[in-house]
């Protein structure tokens, strides 16, 4: 059975309220280093005249699977991205894979750690997913704005032991990290948690940085 709007945004909602540690130790803003640049100089890069692309298909992207072309089709230059590869293989340890897009073809990919199918940890990226997600539901009427409380969609959360600004809370608020929650390594491990944190300021009043209220863990507190 199809569950109802309702239920479907209030889950939605949880993943706004509901946390991934989404950095570890060592992505820790307060303690991070800057690395001293040692990359190789390049060779002077070959001149690639611009090129009109025509598309071969009214929609190269996106579609149901990439395509690909050469870095040449498309007016890059291959010796540039090789080069940029094995610089960015001996000074940017964290770095995964890179993936070059033009004219919608993938022109390039190398992959450091396994192969395509590797899937590694993307922390608050997922910020912007569920960024995303609210603009769809938005689109298709199942949130009627971002003005709305978050309790017209989370009222089973809404006790009397809590701090009563979580009244004032909106979607709004939770987009724009303006609930007035403070920053926690990690944020908040659950929906409930996260309603018993201290607020740090009124919503609305002050921009703060805070995974509990825009990164999703899971959606088990829906």
């Amino acid at each position: 059975m199809r569950p109802s709007y309702r239920t479907w945004i209030g889950s939605l909602l949880v993943v706004l309220v509901t946390l991934v540690a989404c950095t570890n130790s060592s992505l820790d803003p307060t303690s991070a280093t800057t690395l001293a640049p040692t990359a190789t100089p390049l060779a002077a890069p070959t001149q690639v005249p611009t090129i009109a692309v025509t598309p071969t298909q009214a929609t190269i992207w996106p579609t149901e699977d990439w395509q690909y072309s050469t870095p040449e089709d498309q007016g890059l230059d291959s010796l540039i991205l090789e080069q940029m590869s094995q610089d960015i293989r001996a000074n940017v340890p964290a770095a995964r894979s890179i993936l070059v897009v033009r004219n919608g073809y993938v022109v390039y990919e190398d992959y450091f750690m396994g192969d395509e199918s590797y899937a590694g940890p993307i922390w608050s990226v997922t910020k912007s997913i569920i960024s995303a997600l609210i603009g769809i539901a938005l689109e298709e009427g199942d949130i009627g704005g971002i003005e709305d409380k978050l309790f017209e969609y989370l009222g089973e959360y809404d006790t009397e032991d809590i701090n009563p600004y979580f009244d004032e809370i909106t979607i709004e608020h939770l987009l724009t990290m303006t609930a007035g929650f403070g920053y926690i390594q990690g944020g908040a491990s659950s929906v409930p948690a996260a309603f018993r944190e201290e607020l740090v300021s009124r919503p609305g009043e002050e921009a703060s940085y805070s995974s509990t209220g825009l990164t999703p863990k899971i959606w088990t507190d829906s």
